[in-house]
């Protein structure tokens, strides 16, 4: 794609591939078939222990209509599922419109294992190499949850009889919670803890794949950073200079990563180096804004979709896990669905009730009622706000005055 043409601006504009449910907006206008594309490749270096050691990147050619040997395929399917497969989750309710990561920036436990972890290497050593080169681009960093989010959702599993790791570790935790009763349901409120990922113009640490630097840079048809970090390659390519100067006898290979650590002057000419930093920093607030619409867009699609889907009714019972405490009311979150309802506590009838932030709990100063994190519970619908998407809960007639504590066999929420 041109740079400075209608295409490309309608691309940029756009940001990026969108999907919602069976809807797919893409980034470009639909692409012609042709048997060879050209490319930009990764030779990677294995050591004997299967880690990476050096690598190149070259301009090449792809023939989309041949495939490797089987048994290269096999060696390398085996490689990537035992060095570099993710700890993910399942993502079954959005259309996968890229390799790499989901835009929780979790990686996706599925099928696509083997295409994953290729891509998300490719994605981490492209990072480094136009770090070590100090190139302009557009990295792709993701903060970890705040620690104060993560204790809650820990206080929660421990109450549900789980041990979950002091620190968050990603390897620890998803298999913990996707082996519980409860996994759907935990597993939608720690997607509420993640930070969404970004594009910055500094490279960064990346929390949901595990590495630093990253970026985004092997689905140039269906996002916008992709194309501009291939494009600071391809100037690498064709003006990438591998001396100091004319008369500098000690030369490098810019297209290799053992050149890292010996580059001490601008790769790139001058005047291209300012125009493409220029060109990413006119992009990130505009590929960040439109990230934010997209990820709002599907927050609101998923929600509206689920309040459908359960065809809530009020006065209709449920039931439900409280997920969280605050001094006006209990959270709970409904059985099989990632929605959420707030039970106030002017629901509660027949005491005063007390909050207990250490307990995670409300408590009745006259019956010692209580309503605690990790509880099950009945609720029964009072009312639904499509617009907000919100779902006010209530008590049944005959509750109120009982203890609500974690259960033992909570298999049945």
């Amino acid at each position: 794609m041109t740079p400075e043409t209608l295409v490309d601006w309608y691309a940029s504009q756009q940001g990026a591939s969108f999907g919602l449910g069976d809807i797919i907006a893409p980034m470009t206008p639909p692409v012609p078939a042709r048997s060879e594309w050209p490319s930009i490749s990764l030779w990677v270096q294995v050591d004997a222990n299967g880690g990476v050691g050096a690598y190149r990147i070259e301009p090449g050619w792809v023939r989309v209509d041949e495939a490797p040997p089987p048994e290269l395929i096999n060696d390398v399917s085996t490689w990537v599922l035992q060095t570099q497969k993710r700890p993910g989750l399942a993502f079954t309710e959005e259309p996968r419109l890229t390799l790499d990561e989901h835009p929780t920036g979790l990686a996706a436990a599925g099928d696509a294992g083997v295409a994953q972890g290729l891509a998300i290497l490719a994605n981490h050593l492209l990072a480094r190499h136009m770090q070590a080169l100090q190139l302009p681009g557009l990295f792709r960093v993701q903060a970890p949850p705040d620690a104060e989010a993560w204790e809650r959702y820990r206080f929660l599993l421990t109450e549900l009889g789980l041990t979950p790791p002091e620190e968050l570790e990603l390897a620890t935790l998803l298999p913990l919670i996707q082996a519980h009763e409860l996994a759907p349901l935990l597993q939608n409120l720690f997607l509420e803890l993640l930070k969404p990922p970004t594009d910055s113009l500094q490279p960064g640490g990346h929390f949901g794949v595990g590495v630093e630097p990253y970026l985004h840079g092997v689905a140039a048809f269906e996002r916008y950073a992709d194309l501009f970090n291939q494009r600071v390659l391809w100037a690498l390519f064709t003006q990438g200079k591998d001396r100091k100067s004319a008369r500098s006898k000690e030369t490098i290979d810019p297209r290799s990563s053992e050149c890292h650590g010996r580059v001490d002057w601008p790769v790139l000419p001058t005047g291209l180096q300012e125009d493409l930093q220029n060109q990413a920093q006119q992009l990130l607030p505009q590929l960040q804004e439109r990230e934010r619409a997209h990820r709002q867009a599907r927050e609101d699609y998923r929600h509206l979709v689920w309040l459908h889907r359960c065809d809530l009714t009020p006065g209709q019972t449920l039931r439900g896990l409280v997920v969280g405490v605050e001094s006006y009311g209990s959270f709970v979150a409904i059985q099989h669905t990632p929605l959420q309802g707030l039970v106030h506590v002017t629901a509660l009838k027949n005491d005063w009730y007390e909050f207990r932030p250490k307990q995670q709990a409300l408590v009745g100063r006259k019956t010692n009622a209580t309503f605690v994190v990790g509880a099950v519970m009945e609720v029964v619908v009072k009312g639904i706000d499509y617009y907000r998407q919100q779902v006010d809960l209530t008590l049944p007639p005959d509750m109120g005055d009982e203890t609500h504590e974690p259960d033992a066999s909570p298999a049945d929420a």
